[in-house]
């Protein structure tokens, strides 16, 4: 799901994701010396935001001097947690075209929310399912109401959004790069920040999401997933989880950490940032960690109110 302008231009293009994480702002991009950065800032400075970016893009591209400003072109792409997109999967049969998988849209769309269809952005998903003799469809619909949109994207003024895209499913591309082996498998990722909960599950071809504003028992949590979709899960993995090691039960989930902040790095891959990961032939590996009782001081991902940045071949 996403809703953007484009604008063509001869600079670099760095797609920059952002995510906001409690009351801090986290950032990832990829550079052109096939890099990844990511920063996290208070949300008091958004504000300078773009000259921390052009910074530490300058920095790990090891540029020191020169017209940087002509460089470089800086989009940013944010998302939206799941309980304020409205969405509903279904089975069309056949392989239907842009415009009719549109118009089905705003049919369903009309038919199923409590306000007018002007009043909302829309997009959808297009999965082709079945054998060739026996063609069908699957058509993920999402919807977002404007205002809501609209406020969000304020909240992150003076920067300029060009696309909002679904957590979940930058969650998705994320795990995609980390776990490729994993993908439609009988796995269950719980991603977990001072926002709260997320839970993905790629299963029979389908996104199943659940998200929990409370910070609470993971098995509770997993059971509630499992009464909602149906299916035990065969692995439990919790995501990103650095500052809540107390709540990660070892006999019950493994647990995987990335260098850079996972939905920030999955808004940054949404499409130009996808073909750049591909161009530059970038390997990200998830770091390996021990599951221990540490606080935050001792978490070399915790930056506090000065903003840090991280560079990563």
């Amino acid at each position: 799901m996403e809703f953007r302008i484009t604008q063509k231009s001869s600079k670099f293009k760095v797609p920059v994701g952002i995510w906001k994480n409690g009351k801090k702002f986290e950032l990832a991009w990829l550079t052109k010396t096939e890099k990844i950065c990511s920063v996290t800032i208070p949300e008091k400075k958004v504000h300078k935001i773009p000259n921390i970016v052009l910074k530490e893009t300058l920095r790990a591209d090891g540029i020191t001097s020169g017209q940087v400003n002509n460089l470089y072109e800086f989009s940013y792409i944010s998302a939206l947690p799941p309980h304020l997109i409205w969405s509903k999967s279904v089975i069309l049969a056949g392989n239907p075209t842009a415009l009719e998988c549109e118009r089905f849209c705003e049919f369903t769309l009309e038919r199923e929310i409590p306000f007018p269809i002007d009043d909302v952005h829309f997009d959808y998903r297009k999965t082709p399912l079945g054998q060739q003799n026996e063609p069908s469809s699957q058509l993920d619909i999402f919807a977002v109401h404007k205002k809501t949109a609209e406020d969000y994207i304020e909240s992150l003024q003076p920067l300029r959004i060009e696309v909002l895209d679904h957590s979940a499913y930058c969650l998705l591309r994320c795990i995609d790069i980390i776990a490729p082996e994993r993908k439609n498998t009988n796995t269950l990722w719980i991603y977990l920040d001072h926002s709260g909960f997320i839970l993905i599950r790629e299963r029979y071809g389908q996104l199943q999401v659940m998200q929990q504003a409370e910070i609470g028992d993971l098995i509770e949590l997993k059971n509630k997933f499992v009464a909602r979709y149906g299916d035990e899960p065969e692995h439990c993995i919790a995501m990103n989880c650095d500052n809540f090691r107390h709540i990660i039960k070892p006999d019950f989930m493994d647990y995987q950490l990335m260098s850079v902040p996972f939905i920030a790095f999955g808004c940054a891959l949404w499409g130009e940032g996808q073909k750049l990961l591909n161009d530059l032939e970038i390997t990200i590996k998830p770091i390996e960690i021990e599951l221990t009782l540490a606080d935050e001081s001792d978490n070399p991902n915790h930056y506090g109110e000065k903003h840090d940045a991280q560079v990563l071949h």
